[in-house]
């Protein structure tokens, strides 16, 4: 793993579904840079193709992003970045945990950009919930 001073290693948030595609995120541990709501909308593109869009102010993610998400193997998954999303790096691994109903452990699991892994978390958990 690789050393990202302002975002912890593991983090626990919970989400809830809010309408089709829609989702409420809620930070459950310290994590500084990530908000303690947030609302984004899921759109399915293709197979592991999902366009992702900013519903709430969330400062550090952009308003529309397009990302490819491959299952390595249980509860791990590889993320690639398919448009333009500054603060998102071109390629993150991460495991996904389910702790309990609607509730996730996400761990770091190869180099990320400062703040890749923090969007990473959103968008996985949200499509983990179908592959764990």
């Amino acid at each position: 793993m690789s050393s990202c001073p302002l975002f912890s290693l593991t983090s626990r948030i919970k989400v809830q579904k809010q309408s089709l595609g829609v989702i409420k995120v809620f930070r459950m541990s310290s994590c500084p840079l990530f908000s303690l709501t947030s609302h984004i909308k899921v759109q399915k593109q293709s197979l592991g193709v999902f366009k992702v869009f900013r519903m709430s102010s969330c400062p550090l993610f952009s308003l529309t992003s397009r990302i490819k998400v491959q299952k390595q193997s249980p509860g791990v998954f590889k993320v690639f970045r398919m448009s333009s999303c500054p603060l998102f790096s071109l390629t993150c691994r991460i495991k996904v945990q389910k702790q309990s109903l609607g509730v996730t452990k996400v761990l770091r699991m190869s180099s990320c950009a400062l703040f890749s892994l923090r969007i990473a978390m959103r968008i996985v958990v949200l499509l983990s919930s179908s592959w764990l």
